[in-house]
């Protein structure tokens, strides 16, 4: 998201984290010590997504007036599939 930013020219600091995205990731850490097995179903629907050939929001930005925006979106598509995130949920579950 920070490359985002960076594209449109946009400072980060201007976009505070919201209440709702807060009690998502505080959820995360609660899960996470209540039920592991529960933790990995969470970060599997983040992370298991396969999108072929680039992501979506990639796809839309591309075609906007401001088609380098797409460059954060692009870097997290490529860091998934080299990283093969859409595992992380087999590791999580092993661990």
């Amino acid at each position: 998201m920070e490359q985002v930013f960076e594209d449109l020219s946009l400072n980060k600091e201007d976009f505070q984290v919201g209440p709702a995205t807060k009690w998502l990731l505080a959820s995360h850490g609660r899960i996470a010590v209540i039920s592991p097995l529960a933790f990995s179903a969470m970060i599997n629907l983040f992370e298991a997504a396969y999108y072929e050939g680039e992501d979506p929001i990639s796809r839309i930005v591309k075609h906007s007036s401001k088609p380098h925006a797409a460059r954060g979106y692009d870097l997290h598509y490529k860091i998934n599939q080299e990283h093969r995130h859409c595992d992380m949920l087999s590791y999580l579950h092993n661990a």
